[in-house]
């Protein structure tokens, strides 16, 4: 599991949110 890529994944929904 990469923290880095989830990180960012979260980010983009909590834009997207």
């Amino acid at each position: 599991m990469n923290l880095l890529h989830s990180s960012y994944r979260f980010n983009e929904f909590a834009v997207v949110n």
